[in-house]
């Protein structure tokens, strides 16, 4: 055997092992009992001869790559098999503990049995072609993907990274990536404002773009239709009616976002939309009492509707309630 060939054949491993292999319960659940997963997954592999396998196998990679491009290669010299190919099909649809047939409260011990269980029933090696003197491609494929299930659901913290992934949909690595990302929108998000208090409107927006291109933050979404609109409607870029409908998305997202109504509010009031504008001017006032600014502009406002018609009614005694 491979083990005796490595001279790390012990008696007690002997034993063990031929038990299990002659299929007696006692030494199989004295085995669970006594030995680590880790442990007990090596002499399964050995014992069918996954030692043959590992070689074209190679390390289990981590989670993002499916069973088929982990083991592409079992392609390369192995028989294809339809009804096999069907259950694989089947199989990796399912989670790793729907592939082990146990519920997700599963205990060490019964997510071993399974494994087991499975093994003994899956093994490549039942599904040799005698004709073709190969293994069948999907048998190793659905092995392989037992065997991966159990070795993630068999390792305590792998076993809470995956509880977690099936909650939200989302691995360690990528929620790694969803903070790198958060962190480095931030920094553009901040590089842009100092731009911005700066009068660089210009530079501002380019890099409120990548900060919304990176995440899409209500927030940043509000700055960057802002400065897209002045760089835009400066130019008479047809361009601004986009930036428009951003902060238009930005006040039906999250209504209660001061800056999205103020960005609004400025844009509206840059067209010559008066009346609108200074709606979306009192929204700021009733969300931050103490924006000086948009008291200003309402006062500014007040003044224009009032001038314009005269002093007699008009849209500005319909819009104030006075005639």
């Amino acid at each position: 055997s491979i083990l005796q060939e490595m001279e790390i054949l012990t008696p007690e491993m002997e034993k063990t092992l031929n038990g299990i292999a002659s299929g007696d319960t006692k030494a199989f659940d004295e085995a669970l009992s006594q030995f680590t997963p880790q442990i007990i997954t090596g002499w399964a592999l050995l014992l069918y001869k996954l030692g043959l396998l590992e070689k074209r196998m190679g390390k289990i990679q981590k989670k993002g790559k499916t069973i088929e491009e982990k083991y592409e290669k079992f392609g390369e010299d192995h028989v294809d098999d339809p009804v096999l190919r069907k259950k694989y099909e089947e199989m990796k649809k399912k989670n790793y503990y729907e592939i082990l047939g146990v519920e997700k409260s599963a205990s060490s011990l019964d997510i071993k049995k399974a494994y087991f269980k499975l093994a003994r029933e899956y093994h490549p090696d039942k599904f040799f072609d005698s004709e073709k003197k190969k293994v069948k491609r999907e048998a190793e494929l659905i092995f392989a993907l037992i065997n991966e299930a159990f070795q993630i659901l068999s390792d305590q913290e792998e076993r809470k990274d995956y509880d977690e992934y099936l909650i939200t949909g989302k691995t360690k690595e990528e929620k790694i990536q969803e903070a790198e990302k958060a962190l480095q929108a931030e920094t553009e998000f901040e590089k842009g404002r100092i731009l911005l208090k700066n009068r660089n409107i210009k530079g501002a927006h380019e890099f409120f773009k990548k900060a919304y291109e990176l995440v899409h933050d209500p927030e940043f979404k509000a700055y960057y239709g802002w400065t897209k609109f002045v760089t835009t409607y400066r130019e008479k870029n047809p361009e601004w009616k986009k930036a428009r409908k951003l902060l238009e998305e930005v006040i039906t997202e999250k209504p209660d976002l001061v800056e999205g109504h103020f960005f609004y509010a400025k844009l509206l009031n840059a067209i010559g939309d008066l009346v609108s504008a200074y709606k979306e001017y009192k929204k700021v006032m009733e969300l931050n009492p103490e924006d000086t600014e948009s008291k200003k502009e309402m006062q500014i406002i007040e003044k224009k509707l009032k001038e314009g018609t005269n002093g007699k009614g008009g849209l500005f005694g319909k819009f104030f309630g006075k005639e």
